[in-house]
């Protein structure tokens, strides 16, 4: 299994929340789309 593949493995599990690496998660591209298409971003923040 590649390092992409058990990536994904770990976001959707949903159990290791905290333990996925920022730089992992930059590098999934779907997760730019979903900031992306839903307008995410530090404004969103409270």
């Amino acid at each position: 299994m590649g390092k992409y593949s058990k990536l994904r493995e770990k976001i959707f599990s949903g159990t290791a929340d905290s333990n996925i690496d920022f730089g992992e998660l930059c590098q999934v591209k779907q997760v730019r789309r979903i900031l992306v298409k839903y307008q995410l971003g530090e404004s969103d923040v409270d």
